[in-house]
């Protein structure tokens, strides 16, 4: 989630105050869209997440638990999926800190991803806090400035994803975002525990647009 704790240097009553980011990690982007991940080929079941898309995980689920807006898929292996969705509503500290902006809520990963200190920053003042505190969640999904992060675009699906460069307690842990265009106020982060990247880019391969009528 994004806590209110990212929120630095706000009083009670007073407007936002962020200093430009300088850290390492600040200037980390992901690298351009490459050919969209081949899709898993074994057995799956389809699953619809927020921002209407359709994901095929590997069938062989041994247990779900469910968590407010997570979810885990547990495998075999000590495998583990989790899919953790993202609304406005779900942020409310952040909502109002950028009050009166032109951005959604997907164009906060955007601008994590695809941003730096070294970009032009908005003019207006709710946009500018928007770009700056953008910067200090990169210190979340980028984190270490040797972190790959790729990009794959389909229509009007973007998923920006990566392989931890130091394993999580121990464990292999890759994370992917997941935006869609058309739904704008909200976005999915998928992550895997003791998977291979191979894996996880091929559970990503099966993301689609999920077509409302």
């Amino acid at each position: 989630m994004l806590a209110a704790a990212c929120l630095p240097g706000q009083a009670r009553g007073e407007e936002l105050q962020i200093p430009k980011c300088e850290e390492a990690w600040c200037f980390t982007i992901a690298q351009p869209p490459s050919a969209w991940p081949v899709a898993y080929t074994g057995k799956t079941v389809e699953v619809q997440e927020l921002p209407r898309i359709l994901i095929g995980i590997p069938a062989g689920i041994k247990k779900i638990v469910r968590s407010d807006s997570v979810t885990l898929m547990m495998y075999d292996g000590k495998k583990v999926l989790s899919f953790s969705e993202h609304r406005k509503e779900d942020h409310a500290d952040f909502m109002k800190a950028v009050e009166g902006t032109n951005y959604k809520l997907n164009d906060l990963m955007h601008v994590v991803f695809t941003k730096t200190p070294k970009d032009k920053e908005p003019e207006a003042a709710a946009d500018q806090t928007f770009w700056r505190l953008a910067m200090r969640f990169k210190s979340t999904y980028v984190g270490e400035p040797e972190t790959k992060v790729f990009t794959g675009k389909k229509g009007a699906v973007t998923v920006y994803y990566k392989k931890e460069s130091k394993p999580i307690l121990g464990n292999l842990e890759n994370t992917a975002i997941v935006l869609n265009e058309k739904s704008p106020d909200g976005f999915l982060q998928i992550s895997s525990t003791n998977m291979s990247f191979d894996e996880f880019t091929k559970i990503i391969g099966t993301i689609r647009e999920r077509i409302v009528k």
